[in-house]
Order: C-alpha cells, then structure tokens, then sequence
C-alpha cells in the first residue's frame, strides 16, 4: 500500500529540505478537525491525577479550574471510564475527552512501514527515505494511479533499456540529507554517516522478536511480448547484511567474531514472479495499470536455512543493511516502491485476513468510544465531546505509516463526515532519536512534543563551552540545587549568566533550517521549527506536546531492619521556563498546547518489588507533574514526605520539594488568561519564519566541520538588527548581551492584506517576540524579603530592541509606522510596583523600538502604516522615536498632553 502523506494539495515532494522561506501569501485553508472549532485554542493535558473526592466527574471541575478544555485519559478500561465521564451533564459543549479506543490501541500505531519511492517522492518531506544508486529503466507516468494530486512517478525496466540480470537500484538510505557524505561509520562526523539501520530501532521490543515483510509496488504491461512463465522471477530484492569494522556478526556456523574490516554480504533474497504482478481481473479486463503490492514475509533475525545471522540478530551488533534491487528479465514491468513493515505494520497495512481482522477490533472499540454503541444505527449521532482518540506515543520516523493508517481506518469508519472530518492525534515528545515524529501526517495535526526539560543525559562541556559538565542546568539551593546530585545555582549574576547558557544552548537550542549538529540533545526548536513550517505549508495544526513535568530519584539506605532515603535527584521546571515554553510555541503558530502529565507518579515506588540494598537509587517519579497523585495536592513542599517500595517498606524524608504550586499557578495564568486572549488572537494569524537571535552570528563553540552555525536575519525581512539588554532597574547597571547571547526569539507571520491591494500601505504586518532568558525569583518566595529582593535583582528581565525595515510605501520617509502590543502581559517585572504597561507607539518605518519583557515572557506585535489624518494621538513627546507625529503634506503634527496637576 503506498503512504499518501501530507496534503493532496501539494505537488511532489522533491528532494531537498526545507529551508527556503515561505511565501508571505501562503494561507492554505485549515483542514478541519471534527468537533474543534478553529476559533477556540486548545488547552489539553495528559492526566495522571484522581479527584480527592473519588468522584470521577469531579476531575471536570478541576480541569476547568487548569483552564483545560481537553483531557486525555490511558488506561485497560477507557470506554467504561469514557462512559463514566459523559454521565449526566459532566462535561460542557466546549470540553472534549481524548482516550485509547481499547486496551491493544495504544499500540496499533506503532507498525512500522519505510517505503523507498526511488523516482520521485518520500514518506515524509522532512525525513527521506531513497536509494542514492540507481541505473536502467526509464521514468514513466502511470495513467490511472495518483500521488498528491499528480500521475504517480514510475521507473519501466525492460531489454531496450537495462540489462537482465542488472542491479538498478542500491545504497538505501534512511532520513537522507546532504550532509551524510559517507556510507560507514568511523570515515567522519557520527551524523554524516548514511543511515542504515533506522527501521530497525526498537525501543518496543527485544531485536530478535520482530517479523519484518518486502511489500513490491508495480504492475505488469498488456502484450508485453516477454513470454514470462507465471512462475518466472521478474525482480529479485536483495538484503545485504552491513557489519561495520570493529563490530561484531555471526556467519553460517560459526562463532561470533570482529569484523576487520567495513564489510556487506549478501544475506537474503526475496523473488517477485510473474503471478505477484499479474493485473487485477475483479473489475472485468485484466486493469494492467493498476498497482499490485504483493507481500513476502522475511525472517531478519537469522536465515533458517543458511544459519547466518541478519541484522537485526542480536549477534550483529550494527544492526544495518542495504537493500538492492535486480531486474531479472523475462518481462516488462514498472516499479513504483520497494517497503520493509514489521508485523504491527503488517497488521495496519496488509490485505491479509489476520490484518482485516485485526483492523475490524479496531474499527468496532471506536465505534463504541464514539458512539456509545458498537453497532451504531443509520440515526445514532456521535458523541460529540468525544473527537480525539489516543493510539500510541513517542513514534518514530518508521512509524509514520502505523499511524497514517489508523488514521485513515477510524476516519473513514467512525467519524462522521467523511474526509472533512478528522481525529486528532496524540501528542509526542520530542526526545532522543525521534526528532519531527509526527510532521507529515495523513491527520489534520501536527503535534511534536516540546519537551525541553534535560532529565536523563549529561551535557558535555567541551561541545556546549562549559567549563564543567552538567546533568542538570543549575537549580536554586530552596529548590533542591546542589542536595539532589544537581548543580547549585549561586546567587551571583555570573553563576546566573553560566546557568543562561546552560539551559539556552544544551536544553532550547536554536531554529535551525538545516541539521541540529549534535543529534537527539540540540534540536528542540529546530524541530518545532519543522513543525511550523509543516503546518504552514499544509493547512495541518499545530499543538506541540508541552513537558511541564520533571523527574525525581531516590537513594535508598538498609540501615539494620529500617529503611531511610534520601534525594539523589531531581530537576523541576521553573514557573518562567513554562512560560517560555508555551511562549516559544506561539512564537511558532501553535493553535493549541497539551501537557504531559497534570499531575504525579504515585507515592509508590512502582519499579522495586525486592528488598532495598544500600545505595540503591531509584526512579522514583518519571512524570513530576504540576500537582500530585490527588488534585488536592498542591503544596510547593511537604515536609515530613513518606515514600514505599513495591514490598511496602516506607521511607520518609524530612523536607522535599515538589515544586507542584509553582508551576500549577503559571498553568492557571497561561490557560485562563494568556492563551484565551493572545493564544486566540493568534488563530488569524499563520507562521511564515523564525529566528533565533543569539544564532543569527557564529557561535564560538560550534566547532563541528561542514555544519551550520548561525542563520542570519536577512536583508529584507521586516526586522534586521535585534539587540537585548538589562534594564536599569533598582539600582542596576545595564548589562548589554552580546549578540551570540542575545537570547531573543522572534517569529515571523503572514502579513494581513488591506482592502486596497495594489499598495501596502493598509496592509498590517505581525510579529512574536520572546525574552529566552528564563531567571527569576519563584513566587513561592516572598518579594519583600531581604532573598527574595537579592533575586529580584538578578531576574532576567530584557530591554529588546528591534530595529524596523519597513520602508513607507508611499516612498515618503517620514512617514511612521504604529506598533502596538496586542494583549500585553501585564504581569509586573521585578522590583517594579505597578502593572506592566504594554507598547503601543509611532516609529518611522527605519527606526529601533523597544520592548521590555519579563523571563521567558512574550509579546505578539501589530505593526500598520500610518496614514494622513486629522486625528490627534496620545504620546510621549520626550522620547525621539515615540513622536506621535503624523506626516500630511508638507508638515508633521505633533499634540502633547498633560495632567492638570503635572504640568
């Protein structure tokens, strides 16, 4: 079966990334998803909390208390829960249940499909998969099968063009780009390496416990005149085993040994005959033109008649292959594609009976989720609270297609509609190998996670520009920093600055059009980037996967017949690094957010079933969310705080910090006043670009050969210079970051046309600007104590400045331009005492303005032309570039106001 991925939209997809700039016209229509409306932002979270009261329905109210429009529940019984949940009058017209459609679909989206379009398409536009070698054939248009919109691409073999017998396709390549120069590991950088391997990543399964299948897409031609025997082989798939030097593989019989050498030998054969291809008759005359996709199962494990162990044996410790292809002869055919699917994607994908049946379970848990009936009648109306089902997380690039087909499959059996309608997907994390998981998908949503907190992986100094290695970004000493095996942040600016860096450069990251240079660990925003730019071009969502939870471990201590414990680590988010987070994914588009998890790990430490041995540590929580295991825990620190192991043994540590009140309040303000007013105001608008500004000038460390180190602002965008600096405040001095630490992020949008079209100047541009640096005083301290005013004075508040290239279009240069803050953040900044007042000024169209943000703050600008009036505007005629002066004729008009008592 071939993967339509994408938009029929759009044309075929050709073989470069995207690093070109979109149009500023570009304005696809939204696809529309079933039950959402494109006029409400969507708040969801992942819930891992229970009502205090045991009420199930209760679990509304607190949802709505989050300002949570969407809840999405896991768990073996989800529609007796569904049920539960849509009793009575639980639920509001505006509120919408995500769950699992039954307890096996959380996996059915994991089937793996890559397919190999060798002419002229990919998978994923972001993530090609392609053979780099090819030779014979001659490129054909299908007459009756399509892709995206277009007569799908084919490659004809016969004698007047390739040789019997030839190999005319080779040097399969996963997620190719032009960086990736060399075929073996060890000729250069880690990530230039062509990949070999990537179907083959199981983080699911053992090695040896995947079945694999070759899917051969092609036809046959009418009067061919080759004479082929239906027996006949046409095509032979080869699999060559790769064992790079210095790894490990087992030959027929023999034991394992170390290779010597870059080594590929011929593992296995699949034969395609004559009678796999022959047409489909169903329709009455043979159809020679309609594609045939035979499947032939095959055992990657270990050859059972040779011995020899394939790659996925975990005897060979590479784990890689080529696949090549040889036209025998015999017969003329056309090829389109060439896929390898696991058996989960066998089961999504194949026309067998075992995986019809297994699509039928499906289709019938749906349709009882949907519509409270598995046997829905011609009258039965869906519930409509109920448009989001959950199948599957964390996918990888292999696994577009597991998840492409579930889509399909509950689309067009379950949601009414037909193809207007769609379900929304889960939303992934962004972690580790799976860097834009979910980009290019059949579903109207693009959802990478954005989780940039680092628990789990230690920095390396030499690679960000540390002097010292981190675990963790340093942490507040009240906050656990320095007594949980992670670094204490001191309170001094420098240590402030170091802690800057960390969390900017080995956390966030940069958008970058091209690869991340230090793969799984540097590419948040370029992934979010990837999204964006995805969403834009296609009409598809945005709603990045927000990680607002941390992760906790516990040293345990046998101390005769008692067991004590103690913290070992432990690393939260800050109430300003959520904002950051949320604010960098309005910087990109996102039309909506969903976090994971809302709520905590038990107090149970699930994975230790024997007696503690001294010096143990355990992974105590891997979801410390923003409240606990009940609603009603709310508490920044619990002191004493008792913990079991999975014998019942309890522990209790004197004081421990949860940091739950912290961020429960910054969701409260994001998702009841921040995304209902800018969020909303930002559904009109669509991504066309962003920057990040520290990356626009080389970075000193970024000392990797042939990669990217800096994208510049260009010439004639609607900003050229961005500078930041810290506000005199307090007594401070100003403290001007250079440009490689100018943590700024801007994002760039469509720009609105006015009613005039043939001249600019009623046309009204936009743009989202974010303060990066993230350092403040947690409101769990008090701002009137001698602490909390030391760190007041050290809260990484930021003066940008962003300087205009906007030239009048009427030509005249006088003319200004009206910058005005849309729903500002009022939130005040530290050692301020009254309400922060948004921008709202007039700057000729050449001119520097500023704005002035909070950590990790954000501010969604509107910037229109002035025109000729005989209004009047207020301003403040002290300020050079802040001249209300509108230009008419041959003069400028200036009005200046005053207070009766303020002279």
């Amino acid at each position: 079966m071939l993967l339509l991925l994408g938009s029929a939209r759009l044309p075929a997809q050709r073989p470069y990334y995207p690093d070109q700039p979109l149009p500023d016209d570009l304005a696809l229509p939204l696809i529309p998803i079933h039950g959402l409306s494109d006029t409400v932002f969507f708040i969801g979270g992942e819930m891992a909390t229970n009502s205090t009261s045991g009420s199930v329905g209760d679990l509304w109210k607190f949802a709505r208390s989050l300002g949570l429009n969407a809840m999405e529940f896991r768990g073996n019984n989800p529609v007796a829960l569904v049920d539960t949940l849509l009793m009575g009058r639980a639920t509001r017209p505006n509120e919408r249940l995500m769950s699992w459609i039954d307890r096996f679909s959380g996996e059915s989206g994991w089937g793996r499909q890559v397919t190999f379009f060798p002419f002229d398409a990919y998978e994923s536009y972001y993530w090609q998969c392609r053979f780099l070698t090819l030779s014979g054939g001659m490129i054909e248009r299908n007459p009756i099968e399509r892709y995206q919109g277009a007569r799908a691409l084919e490659q004809v073999y016969d004698k007047s063009n390739t040789t019997p017998g030839a190999t005319v396709a080779q040097q399969a390549v996963f997620g190719h780009d032009s960086l990736q120069v060399y075929r073996w590991p060890g000729r250069g950088r880690y990530d230039s390496t062509q990949n070999g391997e990537t179907i083959l990543h199981l983080p699911r399964g053992d090695w040896g416990t995947k079945s694999y299948f070759i899917a051969v897409t092609g036809h046959l031609f009418a009067n061919a005149g080759g004479g082929a025997a239906d027996t006949d082989t046409l095509l032979a798939v080869d699999i060559w085993n790769e064992v790079p030097n210095r790894t490990t593989c087992r030959l027929a019989g023999s034991a394992i040994h170390t290779a010597r050498r870059d080594t590929a030998y011929l593992y296995t054969s699949v034969y395609v005959r004559k009678s796999d291809l022959k047409p489909d008759t169903a329709h009455g005359s043979p159809d020679f033109d309609r594609y045939r996709s035979p499947v032939f199962p095959i055992n990657l494990v270990r050859d059972p008649v040779t011995g020899i162990a394939g790659p996925a044996s975990g005897d060979n410790s590479a784990h890689r292959f080529d696949i090549r292809i040889r036209w025998i002869g015999g017969e003329k055919l056309a090829l389109r594609s060439i896929a390898v699917r696991d058996t989960l994607g066998q089961l999504m994908l194949g026309d067998d009976s075992g995986s019809v049946a297994y699509r039928r379970q499906l289709v019938k848990a749906a349709r009882r989720l949907y519509y409270g009936t598995a046997t829905p009648g011609p009258t039965t109306r869906p519930r409509t609270n109920i448009p989001l089902a959950y199948f599957g997380d964390e996918p990888l690039f292999s696994e577009y297609a597991g998840f492409n087909a579930i889509d399909r499959l509950l689309r067009d059996s379950t949601a009414p509609g037909g193809d207007t309608t769609r379900s929304l997907r889960p939303h992934y994390e962004l972690n580790q190998v799976t860097l834009h998981k979910a980009l290019i998908s059949n579903a109207a949503t693009v959802e990478p996670g954005f989780y940039p907190t680092s628990a789990g992986w230690a920095y390396n100094a030499v690679k960000f520009g540390f002097d010292t290695s981190f675990k963790q970004p340093p942490v507040l000493a009240m906050h656990d920093g320095g007594v949980w095996n992670v670094p204490r942040l001191g309170e001094t600016a420098d240590s402030v600055e170091l802690y800057e860096k960390v969390y900017q450069r080995a956390t966030i990251g940069q958008y970058n059009t091209g690869r991340s240079i230090y793969p799984y660990q540097y590419d948040k925003l370029t992934d979010l980037g990837y999204a964006a730019r995805a969403a834009s071009r296609t009409g598809r969502w945005l709603i990045p996967w927000i990680g607002e939870h941390g992760q906790v471990n516990i040293k345990w201590f046998k101390i005769g017949d008692s067991i004590q414990a103690r913290p070992d680590m432990q690393w939260i988010l800050e109430a300003a690094q959520l904002r950051l987070i949320c604010n960098l994914a309005l910087c990109y588009g996102a039309r909506g957010v969903h976090y994971a998890w809302v709520g905590s790990d038990t107090d149970e430490v699930m994975n230790d079933a024997a007696p503690i041995d001294e010096g143990h540590t355990t992974l105590f929580g891997s979801n410390w969310g923003p409240v606990g295991f009940f609603t009603d825990r709310t508490a920044d620190r619990v002191s004493p705080f008792t913990v079991r192991t999975g014998m019942n043994q309890t522990a209790t540590l004197p004081s421990f910090y949860t940091g739950w009140g912290v961020r429960l309040r910054e969701m409260q303000w994001l998702d009841t006043v921040w995304f209902p007013s800018v969020g909303r105001e930002m559904l009109k608008l669509r991504w066309r670009d962003g920057y990040s500004i520290h990356f626009t000038v080389p970075q000193s460390y970024m000392t990797d050969p042939g990669v990217t180190i800096s994208r510049p602002l260009p010439s004639t965008e609607i900003v050229n210079a961005v500078r930041s600096w810290k506000p005199a405040v307090g007594g401070n001095a100003v403290y001007r970051d250079p440009d490689s630490l100018t943590y700024v992020e801007l994002g760039l949008f469509n720009r609105k046309r006015g009613a005039d079209t043939s001249r600019h100047q009623y046309d009204t541009n936009y743009l989202f600007v974010v303060n990066r640096r993230t350092f403040e005083r947690p409101d769990d301290t008090s701002a009137t104590s001698d602490y909390g005013r030391k760190l007041d004075t050290l809260a990484e508040t930021r003066t940008i400045s962003l300087t205009l290239n906007m030239p009048h279009p009427d030509g005249d240069p006088s003319n200004y331009i009206h910058i005005r803050e849309v729903f500002p953040d009022t939130a005040r900044l530290a050692l301020t005492s009254a309400p922060r007042v948004g921008l709202d000024t007039i700057v000729r169209g050449d001119r520097a303005v500023e704005i002035t943000l909070r950590p990790g703050g954000g501010a969604l600008l509107e910037l229109t032309y002035r025109r000729p009036t005989s209004d009047r505007d207020d301003g403040d005629i002290r300020h050079r570039d802040h001249l209300p002066i509108p230009f008419v004729g041959n003069r400028r008009y200036a009005a200046h106001f005053h207070a009766a008592n303020n002279p």
